[in-house]
């Protein structure tokens, strides 16, 4: 929670950063132009999927696993020594996410649809830089 919002503005910089120059890149002004936005789209672009996508889809993925291996594991044949194994499975129940300001879950799904907004938001860009 400390950090939620400071996350959900850096998504939103991150996202109108690539979204200019993914539109620099589709101008084709000049070669140097297109390599720094090519570098600057595919680094940012992999930093916000490995360093946050992924780890969050894994921890989310973890909370699951824990659940299904505890559940499953015969704990109720020794109901003797079964509490450790009956907290675990009441813990694993909660959902885990992790959220940009309390508005956006972080996971692959989203990192696909932030690449889909990236897109959508350059081509937007494209149509209404085009004179005519």
């Amino acid at each position: 929670m400390t950090f939620s919002e400071t996350f959900l503005t850096y998504m939103g910089i991150i996202i109108i950063a690539i979204c200019i120059e993914m539109y620099n890149l589709s101008t084709g002004a000049n070669m140097e132009l297109f390599i720094r936005a090519t570098l600057f789209t595919t680094a940012t672009l992999f930093q916000f999927v490995v360093f946050y996508c992924i780890p969050a889809q894994d921890l989310t993925d973890e909370a699951e696993r824990t659940f299904n291996s505890a559940y499953f594991s015969k704990w109720y044949e020794n109901l003797k020594n079964a509490q450790p194994t009956k907290n675990i499975i009441l813990q694993s129940q909660q959902k885990v996410f992790i959220t940009a300001g309390r508005l956006i879950d972080i996971n692959l799904a989203t990192s696909l649809a932030t690449v889909k907004t990236m897109v959508s938001y350059c081509m937007f860009l494209r149509t209404m830089g085009v004179e005519q």
